[in-house]
This record gives C-alpha cells, sequence and structure tokens, in this order.
C-alpha cells in the first residue's frame, strides 16, 4: 500500500514536469513566431519617426527660404545680436553664397521650453543671365534633423530666384553725390491718390479738423545719399555727404535720413579691400545743426546696398509694359527693334547712345518738322503731335499741354558727325513767371540730353493739376554736369548758364517757386539763387548733387513708387519657382 502511493506520487511528479517542460515549448515557439512581428513593429516604428522627421527637415527647410529670402530683403531689419551691428544701421546684410542657419528651435509659448529642431544649409548660385532678360538664380535649402546613430533626415528645397527692381521713385529724394541746404528745410510725405498736399490724410485724421489737417505730416519718405565721408569742411559743397545748415531759417524733417550706399557697394564688389559701412560714424556722415530737426518717427540709416541709379535709356522709353501710355521714344532712331530693343541697330550699337547726344543721321526720318522739330520758342501750346526732338525749348509765359496722349519732348543738342567734341548744349529755359499747366488727363514727360535747364523766379510748373505723375523730367547720359566745372563758381548772369549741360537751376525771388513734377537726372546738378522765398516740389527729385541756398519745402508724393517708368534702387530677389528635390 505504502509503495502504491509512493508509485503515484512520482508520477504526478512527472507530469507536474512534463507540463512545465510543454509550457516553456510553447512559450519558446510563441517567442519564436513574434520575433519577426516585434522586427517588423520596430521597423515600422522607425520608418513612422523617420517620416515624421523627415516632415520636420521639409518644414525646416522651406523655414530656411523664408528665413534667407527675409535676410536679403532691402526692406528687413535683423536683429543687434544677429550682426553684431548698432540698432540704427540699415540691415541689408551681404551673406555668403553658402550659409549655415544652426538649431532652428519651435517657438516657445506658455513658458514651455523651445525645442530645438534641426539644422539648415543654404546654397545660393551666382546669378546668371544677360539682360534684357532678368537674372536668375538657385537657391538651395536643405533640413537636418537629427536620427539615430548620429545620422540625420534630410530634406531640400529649390528655389528659382528672379532679379526685380522697384521704381526709382521709391525713394523720395535722392542724390549720388552730397546735399547742402544752406537755409531752412522741410520735409515730408503724402499720397496724391488720396487727395492734394494737405488733404492727402490717413485713416483716423479728421481731415474737417483744421489742427488735423496742419500738424498732420506723414514720414513715409527717404532722403538719401549713396555717398558716405565724413563732414570734414561742412562749408564746401561737395566735401561732405550730408549738411543742414539751417542759419537763422528751421528745418523739420519728417522722414528719414539715409548715406552709405557706395560704401556698401564697394564692400559687396570687393570686401578684403573695402570696410563694410560704420554704423559709429553716423553722426559724421550725417552732419545736422540740432538733434529737434529730426519730428515725427524719425529714424537714420547707413545702408549696407547701394541704391543703383541706372541710366535713362531712350530705346527703352517707356518700358515694354507701358507701351501705348506715351511714344515709343526708340522708334525715333533708325535701326529700331520694337521688339527687343537690344538687337536694335545704328544709334544703339557699342552704347553710342550712351556716349554721345544722337545726331540727324541717326534719326527715322532726319526731315524738320517730323521728329527734328528745331527750337520752341515763344510757343504757349503743346499737344501729341509736337512729340520730338528740339534743339532749344524756351516757352512763352504759360504754356498749356493738353489731349489724351502724353507728350514727349526731347530737348538736346544733335551730335555732328566728325565734330572731336560736343556741340554747344540745347537749352531748356523756363523764363520769369512762367507758368506750365498741365491739363487733366494730359502728361508731360521732358527728356534732357546735352541740354541745361534754367527757370527763372516765380515759376509755377504743373501747379494746376498738381498731380507729380503728369510730370516726369528724366536726365540721360549726356545730361551730365561736368568734372570740371565748380559748383560754387556758377556764371552770375542766367544767359550764361545756357552753356552748362546737366546743369538744373531755379532761380529764386520775391515769391516761391512750385513744382509738381518727378525729376530723375542721375548725372544733373540741382541748384537754386539765393532768396528766402520757398522751392516748394511736390513729387520726387534724384539727381547728381544739390546745393540749396533758398529755403526748400520737399513734399514726397507716395504714389509715384508705383511709377515704372524708369526702374532702380535696390536689387531685389522674387521666388518664380518651388520645387522639393527627391532623391537627396
Amino acid at each position: 500500500m505504502r509503495q502504491t502511493i509512493l508509485d503515484l506520487g512520482k508520477k504526478r511528479a512527472r507530469e507536474r514536469g512534463a507540463i512545465l517542460i510543454t509550457a516553456i515549448m510553447v512559450i519558446v515557439v510563441m517567442l519564436i513566431l513574434a520575433i519577426p512581428f516585434l522586427f517588423k513593429l520596430s521597423a515600422s516604428n522607425r520608418s513612422t519617426e523617420r517620416a515624421a522627421r523627415a516632415l520636420s527637415a521639409l518644414n525646416l527647410a522651406e523655414a530656411g527660404v523664408d528665413k534667407y529670402m527675409w535676410y536679403i530683403s532691402p526692406d528687413s531689419d535683423t536683429s543687434k545680436d544677429e550682426f553684431g551691428t548698432e540698432p540704427l544701421q540699415r540691415k541689408l546684410p551681404l551673406l555668403p553664397e553658402t550659409y549655415d542657419i544652426h538649431d532652428l528651435a519651435t517657438l516657445a509659448t506658455g513658458g514651455l521650453t523651445q525645442q530645438v529642431l534641426g539644422d539648415v544649409q543654404i546654397v545660393l548660385t551666382p546669378p546668371e543671365g544677360v539682360a534684357p532678360n532678368p537674372k536668375s538664380r538657385n537657391l538651395d535649402a536643405t533640413g537636418m534633423v537629427p536620427f539615430v546613430g548620429g545620422h540625420t533626415v534630410d530634406r531640400k528645397v529649390r528655389v528659382k530666384l528672379e532679379q526685380h527692381f522697384n521704381s526709382v521713385f521709391e525713394y523720395g529724394f535722392f542724390v549720388e553725390q552730397y546735399f547742402y541746404i544752406h537755409n531752412s528745410f522741410f520735409l515730408d510725405a503724402y499720397n496724391s491718390d488720396y487727395g492734394t498736399y494737405g488733404a492727402s490724410l490717413p485713416l483716423g485724421v479728421d481731415a474737417l479738423n483744421s489742427d488735423d489737417n496742419l500738424n498732420w505730416h506723414s514720414d513715409d519718405v527717404i532722403f538719401g545719399s549713396n555717398s558716405y565721408m565724413e563732414a570734414t569742411k561742412p562749408n564746401d559743397p561737395g566735401e561732405a555727404t550730408w549738411v543742414i545748415d539751417a542759419g537763422s531759417g528751421s528745418s523739420d524733417v519728417y522722414g528719414t535720413l539715409a548715406a552709405g550706399g557706395s560704401e556698401a557697394g564697394a564692400n559687396k564688389t570687393d570686401p578684403e579691400n573695402n570696410p563694410p559701412p560704420d554704423a559709429s560714424l553716423l553722426d559724421k556722415v550725417m552732419n545736422v545743426p540740432t538733434d529737434d530737426i529730426l519730428q515725427g518717427d524719425p529714424d537714420r540709416f547707413l545702408m549696407n546696398q547701394e541704391y543703383m541709379l541706372p541710366m535713362v535709356d531712350v530705346y527703352n522709353l517707356p518700358p515694354k509694359d507701358l507701351l501705348g501710355s506715351m511714344p515709343s521714344v526708340g522708334s525715333w532712331f533708325q535701326g529700331y527693334n520694337s521688339t527687343d530693343p537690344t538687337l536694335s541697330t545704328g544709334y544703339y550699337l557699342n552704347d553710342q547712345r550712351l556716349l554721345r547726344a544722337p545726331g540727324l543721321g541717326d534719326l527715322a526720318n532726319p526731315a524738320p518738322g517730323i521728329i527734328n522739330k528745331g527750337d520752341f520758342i515763344g510757343g504757349t501750346n503743346l499737344t501729341s503731335a509736337d512729340s520730338g526732338i528740339y534743339t532749344s525749348f524756351k516757352p512763352g509765359s504759360t504754356l498749356n499741354v493738353s489731349g489724351s496722349e502724353p507728350v514727349v519732348i526731347y530737348v538736346t543738342a544733335l551730335h555732328v558727325v566728325g565734330e572731336p567734341t560736343p556741340p554747344p548744349p540745347a537749352s531748356f529755359y523756363l523764363g520769369q513767371g512762367s507758368t506750365i499747366n498741365i491739363a487733366p488727363g494730359s502728361k508731360l514727360v521732358v527728356i534732357l540730353g546735352n541740354a541745361s535747364m534754367v527757370v527763372e523766379k516765380g515759376y509755377n510748373i504743373n501747379q494746376s493739376a498738381g498731380k507729380p505723375a503728369d510730370c516726369i523730367i528724366l536726365g540721360t547720359n549726356q545730361f551730365a554736369f561736368p568734372s570740371t566745372q565748380d559748383p560754387n563758381k556758377l556764371p552770375k548772369k542766367l544767359s550764361a548758364l545756357d552753356d552748362i549741360p546737366g546743369l538744373m537751376y531755379f532761380d529764386q525771388g520775391a515769391s516761391d517757386g512750385n513744382i509738381y513734377a518727378a525729376m530723375y537726372a542721375p548725372k544733373a546738378h540741382l541748384t537754386t539763387g539765393l532768396g528766402q522765398n520757398h522751392l516748394n516740389l511736390y513729387g520726387s527729385c534724384l539727381v547728381n548733387s544739390m546745393d540749396l541756398k533758398c529755403q526748400v519745402d520737399f513734399h514726397y508724393d507716395m504714389a509715384l513708387a508705383d511709377n515704372m517708368l524708369v526702374t532702380g534702387g535696390y536689387e531685389r530677389w522674387k521666388i518664380i519657382n518651388w520645387l522639393e528635390v527627391v532623391g537627396n
């Protein structure tokens, strides 16, 4: 009996051992079956994680493009900490063609810590393209997000950039070399699209409230110079970029002062030999008598990019997108190609249009009265039928411009073949008390070549309509103030000023002079006579230099920023194509 009990105990023990072995075998089999699933699940997890990081890398690449475009925009200001420059300096950074942006992070909100996502590498190709086609370049941005084993998940975005320029009239008043202001000076802005000066008020300003009307001044205007030098001789025009010598008068500037473009341009071309603009010299570059002349929301900056003042090309007036709005000046010359002006022959070849004035042999029809209008003396009316080339332009005391088509007059002395020196300049001359009236819906475009421009006291140019865009005054390469002529030693007789090409002289007397115009003559010198009365300029003016001896009121018309008759200023790049580069 006892033996039987023992045998049963051993049998049960063996059965329990068998169950354990069976359970272990089942577990092993299950593990064997689960391992591939676990590997697959892990791979799926890694794939999901990689996809998430790839999306983050793509977002980083796109953010890198946005940030780089912000950096190179002339309208953007970057922080002082980013480039270590003074906050007064205009931030137009000259970034290298390969640029790394490290540790881009998510925006911290609600007290949370920022999470670093990764890095971005920017690669910018050199510009390509030949005029008249705009230059283009590629911008590659690669977003790199950390992954396992020190590797990164990368995604690349490629955008194609195209060069473009805004209107040169985007800046209200600008010179290549210097301003010199001897008397009272006033600067502000308005917008003629919303009314005349004094009635062009922003939202929130009550036009019926006389106090608002009189006391409000827009400061959306830039008064600038490409020059950059210390004012070591503030009483000598030409030796200082900026001098506002108010004397017994008062000066009020509602706007922004800018300088330093030529030094910035030299630095961009040859950075090893040309240092960048130095913001510490700001007070020396802009020599103003007192701080209180800066009114409203004042600002000053040193430019980190040159404001380009391109030539006035008669073969591209008007630009193609404006054809029909004014006569095509290029068609006045033999060999003009309207489809592509760069394929023109004759006066266009070898840059002759830049080196000399046109001659009779260059005209498509040299017969008198067709294109060659000769002299305009004492006339009182102009219509589009009067458009053409004039060797002198001296209208009567009142000149009326009318008609639905613009009137374009090109005032220049004609080149004589075989003559080693240019002929004496033509004359654009307005006598004392002269008035130019431009009828509503009409436009006047004056192109000055080998010529002078002299305006006697008491002038009123386009005052009746008061729309600066209706009166455009342009200067070609021949409208250039001679380097041998001392601007401080001009002839005292007005009649003798006719012999100085590139001179824009406005006489002052017992009454104010008023101009409503957009003036662009990048090689001209603008000056005034002595006097306590005002030169009131409504519109815009960009020339080589200004020496203003009378009281000056500049009122920039912001509507001119949309006038694309001449484009220039800051180089800009716009995105014309955007794609993800696959396989990188």
